[in-house]
């Protein structure tokens, strides 16, 4: 999940100048920040733009600390050196059709701090590989009404915990909201493709407000964590997005939804034998429909195609949200690849305060090579309470077709 992050937060350099309207017609070399204050515009005419002179001592290369700012059509290039591409600390930004290239900054090559009403839109966005961003596109600190649609984000570094775009809230205090990511089409190497979420401890209580990752397709380019992965949010939207394991392990999962309420619905992935199913860690008053994950390595007896859990050991603590209750599974569709084993759908309570009550499960698909090692659904408890569970009109193709229990499992309806 987090990346842990020692940034030195440089704002402005008082010797720089601020610029109000900049036409760049050729790529010129900079070893200062470019500063973008009220009503400034920078523009630059095909193949033009600026790139940090090599040997440059660390700083943000373009600075937004105004307002209704324009950036457009621009190379900026980091030439692999400190400090972002683009740091944004203004309010009504809009950064649309750039190539934002060879960023190593630890938080990224654009980055959205404290910035209210950005647009990020058609620009192509990379990172060298062995570089160390938290995300290709980041934002912290109260960000609010975010939109990031239509990118190409390739993240090369390699590195665990790095990820495409990535929305973290860590400041005690401060809450983010209405954030959209839509339709980029991502490349991740060792993180997630998108993470959001609030990761402050002294914070952990505060749930971001209406988020939406919508359209995205993720593929992988080496071992990483996964495809989508969310951590306290209040009205969450998940749908219509693409996972490609592409060849490489998906260590974590395709869909992973931590502390959440909302609606994951019309995502597919494609796992390819080289990962587990979606998660759903203590989310609650969900509903997840016409999900297809297929490929699913199951070679753990404990594997699975979708994992609802109360469980330790996930840096969540216990007195913080220990219930996986009221939600709604319907017309999923959950595929192991050939020769596997494990569990298609598993409801596991794993802590003694937990609660996992009034899940429903309902016309959802476990489609296997037939094995009686891979079982249809199973609920578990291992502590806490797992009670009126609903599974209703569920197709098993070649899984056991009862549902197991194991442990105290009460109420359970069967139809």
């Amino acid at each position: 999940m987090l990346k842990q992050i020692a940034f030195l937060f440089v704002l402005i350099v008082s010797s720089v100048a601020f610029a109000e309207n900049l036409k760049f017609t050729k790529l010129e070399k900079i070893s200062q920040p470019i500063m973008l204050g009220n009503n400034a515009t920078m523009e630059c005419t095909p193949g033009a733009g600026v790139v940090r002179e090599a040997g440059s001592p660390e700083f943000h290369m373009v600075q937004v600390t105004g307002d209704h700012v324009v950036i457009r059509g621009c190379i900026i290039d980091s030439n692999s050196g400190p400090g972002s591409n683009i740091l944004v600390t203004g309010a009504h930004v809009l950064i649309e059709h750039n190539r934002i290239l060879n960023s190593i900054h630890a938080l990224g090559s654009v980055v959205l701090w404290s910035a209210k009403s950005a647009t990020i839109r058609d620009n192509y966005l990379t990172e060298v590989a062995g570089g160390d961003p938290a995300g290709q596109i980041y934002g912290e600190n109260s960000v609010t009404d975010a939109l990031i649609e239509n990118n190409e984000v390739i993240n090369s570094s390699g590195k665990i915990g790095t990820h495409g775009i990535a929305f973290h809230e860590v400041a005690p205090g401060s809450v983010m909201a209405r954030i959209k990511i839509r339709g980029n089409t991502i490349t991740a190497a060792g993180g997630f493709c998108v993470e959001v979420g609030n990761f402050g401890p002294a914070n952990a209580s505060v749930p971001l407000e209406d988020v939406e990752i919508s359209g995205n397709t993720c593929k992988l380019a080496a071992d990483g964590h996964g495809g989508y992965s969310v951590l306290l949010i209040r009205k969450l939207l998940v749908d219509h997005n693409i996972f490609h394991a592409n060849g490489f392990h998906s260590q974590i999962a395709p869909i992973e939804i931590h502390k959440t309420q909302g609606t994951i619905t019309n995502n597919t992935a494609d796992m390819e034998g080289l990962g587990y199913g979606a998660t759903c860690e203590r989310c609650f008053s969900s509903v997840w429909t016409n999900n297809v994950i297929t490929g699913i390595n199951a070679q753990n007896k404990n594997a699975y195609g979708l994992h609802v859990e109360v469980s330790p050991g996930v840096g969540i603590s216990d007195a913080d949200g220990t219930s996986a209750s009221d939600n709604r599974f319907e017309d999923n569709r959950f595929e192991f690849a050939p020769g596997q084993r494990g569990i298609g759908i598993w409801q596991q309570c794993n802590q003694k305060t937990a609660r996992c009550v009034n899940n429903t499960y309902i016309h959802n698909t476990i489609v296997s090579a037939p094995s009686p090692k891979i079982y249809g659904i199973v609920l578990q408890n291992d502590g806490g309470e797992s009670s009126n569970t609903r599974v209703v009109n569920n197709v098993f193709n070649g899984s056991n077709t009862e549902p197991v229990t194991r442990g105290r499992v009460k109420g359970t309806v069967t139809q």
